[in-house]
């Protein structure tokens, strides 16, 4: 492992842990997060596990790529 690999897993680790923490399902949030990625590189802050606003938001994604 790389040491840009250990940092990067290291960061998703860390978000993984933190939406328990903030009463967030870490599968919809990474869902949520993967389809909406302009979003998130437009607005990062938004999509913080402790700032994350769950389904609702889910409900306005486009829809995955084919």
């Amino acid at each position: 492992m790389t040491t840009r690999g250990a940092k990067t897993a290291a960061i998703i680790q860390s978000v993984i842990q933190t939406c328990p923490l903030n009463v967030t399902n870490v599968w919809q949030y990474l869902v949520s997060v993967l389809r909406r990625s302009t979003a998130v590189r437009e607005k990062p802050e938004a999509f913080l596990p402790w700032n994350y606003t769950g389904e609702e938001e889910m409900a306005k994604a486009p829809p995955l790529a084919a």
